[in-house]
Parts: structure tokens; sequence; C-alpha cells
């Protein structure tokens, strides 16, 4: 008895199958060297454990009723399910589960084997996915295919052939009767002499019809058609690939070709300009009318079969050596050439050969000649007008700097003068005694805003001129607040009240001459309001922007005044203003270098408002 129960033993043992027995309690008891090599635990690692380590989670009551159902019946056999590998792999096994008894008969556990189906998993995926890959090749292919046997019967088709039919009336049913709906008489009467597919299992080899067919609505559709004998492994002929072609649309390509062909020869034929092709030995086999025309031919027949290398024009022309090279593949292009026709007429000609390659051989030239005398007349009007107007930029740039050197003398030279007569009106009008009091003081009024109007001026000249100007980031806030302080002592003459809503840091891409927009805005809103009015001053958030708003309760600005404000010298006339109408020309100008925008709006209270926007970050 031990001596077959040591046999048992070692069989067990030596097994590659997994062979296992576990108590009633789930625990395992043994465990075999094959149960270690495809489980990858060491008996002395999970004997003693639980059998749930290696099953997954969601397996583990299917596992129980497996269990239960071996202690009812007694057996379950070739149950295909998963195990888990030490490492967490998924292993696919056929496991058979047997009962096991005391010898009392008692049941104490089962007893488990193990077979792992990897290998046969992987051969089996493998095998199902070269069937679809084929499968789906075949699926993609757009001529109808169907595999037919020597009894006529279709075996398999692809996704083409079945399109239009019923998948379920063609595989088993006979070809005639799919393809023609015959008959096995009919398909003997009318079909089998001439059928291909027949054709093919006699004679062993490919063969191929064309037909038409025409359909009930009128239409006729071409159909080529190709039976493909298939050998099996011992080199009989048993099946035969049947291939149908819907040839339809090339048909209709091809006289759609033939159309389009004579439509491009029509074309060419009353072109313009001069074409003509030759062969790879520049012989010339087509020629257009214009061509002939400027080669003084005048039929066809007698350009054909000329040598373009021989041509008298092409020769005088110094062409010939073009088209050489052209006919050993190296492209030319010639402009503004000038010519003189065999009639006496002056022509300028532009020509353009291309060399036409097969295979990276040259079979010929294409070559097109144009008449651009209009054009080369054209081009030497403007060459004219170029010298012309670069003479007059010349003269403008002088110009432009005499402008600039009259604007510097005029502001030092005037302001010198003016100087002079303000410092002494400004010590007359000290004296109120003096009978002229009131005339001095106009002239002193007039001497100031002469004086404003040079420096403005002088200001709005220099800014105009500029092209670019450097930014550095600075708080609009700031500068507004500093601009206000400008004017505190004009603002308490008045007795007005300044609303600011700009409090907190509002960083921008500036010049710091954007404080002249502010100041220039404040003084006018200060100006042209009433005594013990309010100005509103703010900066709004617009996303990339800041909306810089100055708000008077003045007379405000009529509709037809809005945008020639802006203007150098336009300005709206108020009795008692001082300004001279260059202010807001020079807002404008500064705006626009910092690629801002400036508009003016009624206040709805009365007075205007005027609007800045000014972007946070330049995009040049």
């Amino acid at each position: 008895m031990k001596e077959v129960e040591g046999y048992l033993a070692s069989i067990v043992e030596s097994s590659a199958d997994a062979i296992m027995s576990i108590d009633l309690k789930g625990t395992i008891t043994s465990w075999n060297k094959g149960a270690e090599d495809i489980f990858g635990y060491k008996a002395k690692e999970i004997v003693g454990k639980h059998y749930h380590v290696i099953v997954p989670k969601e397996l583990r009551g299917e596992t129980e009723e497996l269990r239960a159902k071996v202690l009812k019946k007694g057996y379950v056999r070739n149950y295909e399910t998963y195990r888990l590998h030490r490492d967490g792999r998924k292993i696919p096994v056929n496991l058979t589960i047997s009962i096991i008894k005391d010898k009392d008969g008692k049941p104490i556990g089962t007893s488990g084997i193990f077979k792992d189906l990897s290998e046969r998993k992987k051969l089996e995926q493998e095998i199902k996915e070269t069937r679809d890959h084929f499968r789906n090749i075949l699926n993609t292919i757009q001529e109808k295919i169907c595999v037919i046997d020597r009894d006529y019967n279709i075996v398999s088709f692809n996704d083409a052939f079945a399109r239009g039919l019923k998948k379920d009336k063609i595989a088993g049913e006979k070809c005639y009767k799919v393809f023609h709906n015959y008959s096995e008489e009919e398909f003997k009467k009318f079909c089998e002499v001439r059928c291909i597919v027949k054709k093919a299992f006699e004679a062993g080899k490919s063969t191929k019809s064309s037909h038409e067919h025409r359909l009930e609505n009128g239409s006729v559709i071409y159909h080529e058609s190709k039976a493909l004998p298939f050998m099996n492994r011992g080199e009989e002929i048993n099946q035969v690939v049947y291939i149908v072609d819907d040839v339809t649309e090339r048909r209709r390509l091809e006289k759609e070709i033939e159309r389009t062909k004579d439509f491009l020869d029509g074309i060419v034929k009353n072109a313009p300009v001069g074409i003509f092709t030759t062969d790879k030995n520049g012989v010339i086999t087509s020629a257009n009318p214009m061509h002939l025309k400027m080669m003084g031919e005048k039929r066809v027949e007698q350009a054909l079969g000329l040598n373009v290398l021989e041509l008298p024009t092409i020769k005088a022309l110094g062409w010939d050596k073009l088209f050489r090279k052209a006919l050993q593949g190296k492209p030319f292009e010639l402009h503004n050439v000038k010519y003189t026709s065999i009639y006496g007429k002056t022509l300028y000609l532009t020509a353009r050969c291309t060399p036409l390659k097969s295979e990276n051989e040259v079979e010929g030239l294409l070559a097109v000649m144009e008449d651009v005398t209009q054009q080369a007349k054209l081009e030497k009007k403007i060459k004219e007008d170029r010298k012309k107007l670069k003479k007059y930029a010349e003269q403008l740039e002088y110009s432009n700097k005499l402008k600039d050197l009259f604007i510097d003398i005029m502001r030092h030279d005037l302001l010198n003068s003016v100087s002079i007569i303000k410092g002494i009106s400004e010590f007359l009008v000290a004296d109120k005694s003096s009978s002229t009091h009131e005339e001095i003081k106009v002239i002193h009024k007039n001497i100031l805003k002469l004086e404003e109007m040079t420096e403005s001026a002088s200001k709005l000249a220099k800014i105009e001129s500029m092209k670019k100007i450097e930014f550095e980031e600075q708080d609009l806030s700031a500068i507004l607040k500093k601009s206000l302080q400008n004017f505190e002592s004009l603002i308490k003459e008045k007795e007005m009240q300044v609303e600011y809503s700009a409090e907190g840091e509002y960083p921008a891409k500036v010049n710091p001459i954007i404080e002249a927009v502010f100041s220039n805005l404040i003084s006018n809103a200060v100006k042209y309001s009433p005594k013990k009015s309010r100005i509103v001053v703010g900066i709004e958030d617009e996303g990339r922007d800041w909306r810089v708003m100055v708000k008077d309760y003045g007379e405000g600005i009529s509709d037809e005044f809005k945008e020639t404000i802006f203007e150098r010298f336009k300005r709206v006339d108020k009795l008692g203003v001082k300004g001279t109408g260059l202010g807001l020309a020079i807002v404008k100008r500064l705006v626009e270098l910092h690629e801002g925008k400036v508009w003016v709006e009624d206040n709805p209270e009365g007075g205007s408002i005027f609007y800045v926007i000014l972007p946070k970050v330049l995009s040049s």
C-alpha cells in the first residue's frame, strides 16, 4: 500500500499540471511542483493559506459555487476560468475538481487539477486576429469577391459582394442563382457555356470577361469579372475565387477624360500664347496657331516634324543651346527678350520650357512663349515713374528737414522775443494806476496765448514726426494723481470738486510722455466747467485694456465737432476760453503711439466725457 501511495505521490509531483488539495475550510493542504511552476508560489509559502489567494476577487463567488457543486455532485470536470499568479497576472486554466473523503466516506476536502491554457489561449487569439485581419482586408477591397466550390455553391464572400443582397441568402446558395436569379436549367441553357467559373475549373488558370448590364430603370452598368482557381494542399482545384469589378465609374471617367482632352485641346488651340511640344530628340510633335504666328509658319504641317534646334527663329534668338540643355533635363525661363519678327515688328517675348519626363528619362519638351510687348512697355513706364517718385521723395525729405529746422528756429527765436514782451507786459500789468491798464492786460493775455501756441505747435510737430517711442511699466493711477496735483490751484480758484475713482495700481506699458494726455484732458475739464461744478476722473478694467475717463459738467460738445476737435487748429469756440486748438491733436497722436484710442461722448448730466483706451501690454 505504501508503495502505491509513493507511486501516486511521485506522479503528482512530476505532473506538469497544477495539483492541489483544499480542506473544507478552504485551506490549501498540498501543492505540487506543477502548481509552483504555474502559479509562482513555493509549497512552503502557500500551504496553510486560504485558496482565495489564487482566485481573482470577482471570481470568488463563482469558485464557492463550484466547491458547493463538487461537495454535492462529487466532481466538476473541464471547467475554464482564471486564477492569479503570484505577480498578479490572470492565468487562464482548465480545472477538474473532485471530492476527497476519509475512510468512512465522509467529505474532508477537495482536490483540483489545473491545466495552464495560456499558450492555447494565445494561439487561439492569434488565429482569431489573423482571421479577423484577413477578413478586414477582404472587406476593405471595393471589388466584389466570393469563393465558389465545384458545385457552384458560394462558400464565402466579402462585404462589397453582399452590398444590396441579403447576407443570409448568399452562403451555400448557387452562384448563378445569386448572380442572375437563374434556375439550374436556365444556367445550363444561357450561361454554362460561357461561364468563366467553369472555365477556371476546367483549364486550371485564371479567366476573365467584360460585359454590360442594362438595369430596369434603363441605365447601363459595366462589369469586369475574373475567376482565379484555388488549389488545396493536394494541388487539386476545389474552389475558385470570383472577383467582380464594377467599372461603370471608370468607363464614365474615361469618357470624361476624353471630353476634357478635347476641351483642353480647344483651349490650347485658341490660347493667346504660343505652345508646342517635342519628342525626346527635339522634333516638334504639336503646335498651336499662336506659336505658328510667332515663328512665321502658316500651317501646322509646316512646323510638325521640324527639329526645334534647327528653327531659324530659335537660332536667331540664341535659344537653340537652351533647348539642347532642356532635352538633357534642364528647364529654362526667359523674360522680356527682344525679338524682331519676320514681319519687321519688334516684340518682347517670355519663354518657359519644361522637360517632360517618364521614370526620370526625358521623353520630350513643353514650351510656352508669350508676347509681353505691352507689359514690357508698362514696366518701362513704371520704372521711369519710380525714378520720378524717388526724386520727389528726396525733395519731400529735404522739405521735412527744412520744416524741422524752421520749427526749431521759430520756437527758439520767437520765444525769445515773446519772453521779452511777456516780461515787460507783466511789469506794466502790475501798475494798476496806468490809464492803459486794461489794454496792457489784453496785450499780456495774448502774449501768454502766443507763448502757449508756440510751445504746442513745436510739441505737436515733434510728436507727429515720431515713429517709435520707448515704453516702460508705470502705474496709470500715479500719473493721473500727479496730473491732478498740477491743477490744484486752478481747481481751488474755481471752487470745483474732484471725484477720483482710480484707487489701487493700474500697471501698463507706457512712455512717461503719456502724462501730457491726462494733463490736457484734465486742463480742458477744469477750463470748460463753470465755477463750483465738479469733474470725475477714473480708470476701468476692460480686460486687455485700461479705460481712463475724464468727465466734466460744462457746456458739452455738439455732435458735429466730436471728430474735428482732435484735428489740429480745430476747436470749439467758447467765449473766454484759452486754447490753441492743438492740445487734443497732441492727445490723439500720443494715444496712437501707445496703440490706443481716444474719443468724446456726451455727459447725460450735461457736459462731456473723454475716454482713453490704453492697452496693458503693447503688441509691438
